[in-house]
C-alpha cells in the first residue's frame, strides 16, 4: 500500500564556547553534525480489476505496480496472500501454473497473471502483494488486488402478453385441413397415403357413364 513518508536529513552547524572562573574565554571550532540517511521502503498500489464472469476460463488480470522513492527501480513483487480457494485460482501466464503464497514474481510475470474464477462463486476475490526494490527492501504495507466475480445475466423467456402464452406455442401446428397429403421421404421408411373424398362432379360423370351404357344395352336388345 502506498503511504507518504518524509525523510529528514539534518545538518547542524554551531559554535561552542565556554568561559572559566577567571573569565578567560575559549572558542571551539565550528562543529558539523549530520544525521545518517535511511533508505525508504518501496510502495505498492492497490488495484480493482474490472468484473470477471464466473463462467470464464483463466483470464488475464490487471498488472501489478509500485514505486520506489530512493530513485531505484522496483525489482519484483512478492505475493503475500492468495484468493480464497472457493473463489478461484491465481495462475502464471500459461494459465496452468498456480501461484503460491510468498512467491516472488518478476515484472514480466506480474504483468501476465491469470485468474480462473470458480463457476459457483459470486463476490470479490482478493489477494495481497508487496513491491521489492533492487536493494531488496520490501514494502511492509502490502497492497490489495480486488477481483469482482459476477454471474452471467440470463435473459427471461419471451411471453406474448396479449394472448398470455409463451412464444414456444408458436411452433404448434394449427393446420385444420382434414385432407391427408401424400408424404414421401427417401430417408424415411414410413409413408402416409393421400385419401381424398370424391367430389360431386366425379359422381355425376360416373352416373352419366352408367346411364349411357344402360341405354345402349336397351337399344341393342330391341334391335335383336
Amino acid at each position: 500500500m502506498r503511504t507518504f513518508k518524509i525523510l529528514l536529513m539534518l545538518m547542524v552547524v554551531f559554535t561552542l564556547g565556554y568561559a572559566d572562573v577567571n573569565n578567560t574565554s575559549n572558542i571551539i571550532k565550528n562543529t558539523n553534525i549530520i544525521t545518517t540517511e535511511h533508505s525508504l521502503e518501496p510502495q505498492t498500489d492497490d488495484k480493482v480489476n474490472p468484473d470477471l464472469l464466473n463462467t470464464l476460463p483463466a483470464v488475464n488480470i490487471l498488472n501489478l505496480s509500485g514505486v520506489d522513492y530512493n530513485g531505484i527501480e522496483i525489482e519484483c513483487f512478492r505475493i503475500n496472500t492468495l484468493p480464497n480457494s472457493e473463489a478461484g485460482i491465481l495462475y502464471l501466464e500459461d494459465g496452468e501454473t498456480a501461484i503460491t503464497s510468498g512467491q516472488f514474481l518478476t515484472l514480466k510475470e506480474a504483468n501476465a497473471m491469470h485468474f480462473n474464477p470458480d463457476e459457483n462463486f459470486e463476490g470479490n476475490a482478493t489477494f495481497t502483494y508487496a513491491s521489492v526494490d533492487s536493494n531488496e527492501l520490501v514494502d511492509s504495507t502490502p497492497a490489495t488486488v480486488t477481483l469482482p466475480i459476477v454471474a452471467p445475466v440470463v435473459a427471461p423467456a419471451m411471453v406474448d402478453t396479449e394472448n398470455n402464452e409463451s412464444n414456444v406455442n408458436s411452433n404448434i401446428n394449427t393446420d385444420t385441413d382434414t385432407t391427408d397429403h401424400l408424404i414421401h421421404d427417401e430417408n424415411c421408411a414410413c409413408q402416409s397415403y393421400e385419401e381424398s373424398v370424391p367430389s360431386v362432379s366425379t359422381f355425376g360423370l360416373l352416373l352419366m357413364l352408367l346411364l349411357s351404357i344402360w341405354i345402349t344395352h336397351i337399344h341393342l336388345k330391341k334391335g335383336l
